[in-house]
């Protein structure tokens, strides 16, 4: 589901909540990083998630996935990576929109 909320700071707090939920989440699975792309991207998270066809909605949501608090911490030695089941965060999106912690979205 792409959306809009990628910079919404209530947001982001909701899924900083559910970090653990999303990690620990049995649809929640490891997705191997290709060496060359590793190396391409090394400093550039997104720019890697970008090379993958990630959808930039996502990028943020699985750079905290993977405990990285900007881009710039990814480098060439990582060979694998969380990836986050859609049909969860698109149900996490539902639930977000529909709580009071949503009311600066619209």
């Amino acid at each position: 589901m792409a959306n809009n909320l990628t910079y919404d700071i209530s947001f982001r707090n909701y899924i900083e909540d559910h970090l653990m939920f999303l990690r620990d989440h049995a649809t929640t699975t490891v997705a191997n990083i290709d060496g060359g792309l590793a190396y391409k991207n090394s400093g550039d998270f997104y720019g890697l998630l970008t090379d993958m066809s990630v959808p930039v909605y996502l990028h943020w949501v699985l750079l905290r996935l993977n405990n990285m608090t900007n881009p710039f911490a990814f480098n060439e030695e990582m060979v694998s990576m969380l990836k986050v089941d859609l049909d969860l965060y698109d149900r996490l999106v539902v639930i977000f929109k529909s709580t009071a912690g949503a009311k600066s979205f619209k």
